[in-house]
């Protein structure tokens, strides 16, 4: 912990030279950036500032250069999560900060309502963390009418059953839409959805990206079928590796090549490429800014041993490379699924100690979403204990947090069975290794505190769950409206764009 503490304080040093040289008007551009995720395009900022695309580009290639931005592809940048924590500081004691995110609310909303019109769910599933965070956004600005509107133009593509928000794919245009639809299924667990739209467009083009991530799309959806040999015979075609040659080093598709192929093997296939695989990995890790970062997502790709012991130390190696790195959400979940297998193993003592890290961790994050996984795997370690009251009552908490936040998400489905939220949650945390939605749960999560149109009563648990948000928010410079307001109680109060 030391060690990343002085590398941590080394940085913001370094940092801190790096912004000083820079001219009024970059300075400017980089505090803005505290309003956006840590990846941006430059349109979007552009709009946010009020300023002409070029001078925006003019101004991230000064960033680049002093090492404080990276590109990503064209009209598209990254930012490192430390770097960009610094951003965050400096937006919250810019005059600008207010005009700034109600722009980018603006922006956000927009996209959502364009896509909700044209039916373009994938544009939605493309831009969906950034709409969320828009949503964040209008709920800070205390705009009620805003809020309301992300919740009506986006809410509706976060139910899983509810297909009427859901195009089928060849209503989209051309094979860019076709594939940004195939990844959603993906996402969304409609493996058979996924496999027939990337068939289309692989059918539809000769080679190139396009061709690339179609057939990549085919063999992922048909691995989570269980037909991995389909998978290795997509990936053992000689044309897929000549097509992956021509990519630039670092591009996203050399390492879904390579991750496919240890999936593959891992499912008990043998396959012929494994010398191209392991090239194209090569290829992608000379091309990331971040060694440390590069190598904690090729370790996160081999899937855990069936062996406990072998699994957990797996985890700890993930979890010590994600402190280097500083991933605390990484870190956090792997910790989680380390809990977990301690506690089925028996090991209560270790379990006990595990749990102990999380909830440290946890606490120290201000991070709301983890709280349902912490009081399952308090749940967990109790029954393994046999404190069964006590494991109970922690099972019962993980049920109220989940349902309360997650019930209509995209993660489990509510509507087809018939079957109430919490019934569900409840069947779902029965599940030996539920810790594994941890991340594809909290990515969802800002969307949801908050945002419901129908929100529970006073005594609610998410009442209690939204106080808590808003006091540790409180903490980073960031003022939430009163649970009255947002529940629509205080008759008197008015937003920023009421005048």
């Amino acid at each position: 912990m030391q060690v990343g503490k002085r590398k941590e304080r080394s940085v913001r040093v370094t940092f801190e030279l790096s912004y000083e040289r820079l001219d009024e008007w970059p300075q400017v551009l980089f505090r803005a950036l505290g309003v956006f995720l840590p990846w941006f395009e430059v349109e979007a900022v552009a709009a946010v500032l009020g300023e002409n695309e070029m001078r925006v580009r003019r101004g991230l290639r000064r960033l680049i250069q002093m090492g404080l931005v990276n590109s990503v592809e064209p009209g598209e940048y990254e930012m490192h999560g430390l770097i960009h924590r610094y951003a965050v500081e400096l937006s919250l004691e810019d005059e600008r900060l207010e005009e700034w995110r109600e722009r980018f609310a603006r922006y956000y909303l927009e996209l959502a309502q364009q896509a909700d019109a044209t039916g373009g769910v994938e544009r939605i599933g493309e831009y969906l963390e950034h709409i969320s965070q828009g949503a964040f956004c209008a709920l800070v600005l205390r705009n009620r009418e805003m809020v309301m509107a992300y919740v009506r133009y986006a809410g509706s593509y976060l139910s899983f059953g509810d297909d009427a928000g859901l195009v089928d794919g060849e209503n989209s245009t051309g094979p860019d839409g076709l594939l940004r639809a195939a990844r959603l299924r993906l996402k969304l667990g409609r493996v058979e959805d996924a496999l027939r739209l990337g068939s289309k467009v692989r059918e539809g083009v000769e080679q190139g990206r396009a061709w690339i991530e179609a057939t990549l799309i085919e063999g992922e959806a048909s691995l989570a079928m269980g037909r991995a040999g389909d998978a290795a015979a997509k990936l053992d075609a000689e044309v897929l590796w000549e097509q992956l040659a021509q990519l630039d080093a670092g591009d996203e598709l050399l390492f879904r090549a390579w991750a496919l192929s240890e999936r593959v093997r891992a499912a008990g296939e043998t396959i012929a490429c494994e010398e191209q695989a392991a090239e194209a990995r090569a290829r992608w890790e000379a091309g990331q800014t971040s060694s440390e970062r590069a190598q904690l997502r090729l370790m996160r790709v081999a899937p855990l041993s069936e062996d406990s012991e072998e699994a957990v130390r797996a985890l700890e190696e993930r979890m010590e490379l994600a402190e280097e790195a500083r991933e605390w959400g990484t870190w956090l979940a792997d910790a989680l699924r380390r809990g977990f297998l301690l506690a089925r193993k028996g090991d209560v003592a270790q379990a006990q100690a595990a749990l102990g890290e999380v909830e440290e961790r946890e606490a120290e994050m201000e991070d709301a979403r983890f709280e349902p996984w912490v009081s399952l795997l308090r749940a967990r370690v109790a029954w393994a204990a046999g404190r069964d009251k006590e494991g109970e009552q922690a099972y019962e908490a993980a049920v109220e947090e989940l349902a309360a936040v997650f019930g209509r998400t995209v993660f489990w489905d509510v509507a087809r069975e018939g079957e109430t939220a919490e019934k569900v949650w409840r069947r779902a945390l029965r599940i030996d290794d539920v810790f594994r939605h941890v991340e594809l749960v909290s990515e969802m999560y800002p969307l949801f505190v908050g945002l419901d149109g129908d929100l529970p009563d006073e005594e609610s648990a998410l009442r209690e769950e939204y106080v808590t948000l808003q006091e540790e928010m409180g903490w980073a410079g960031v003022e939430l409206p009163d649970w009255d307001w947002l529940v629509g109680e205080d008759d008197d109060a008015v937003s920023p764009g009421d005048g």
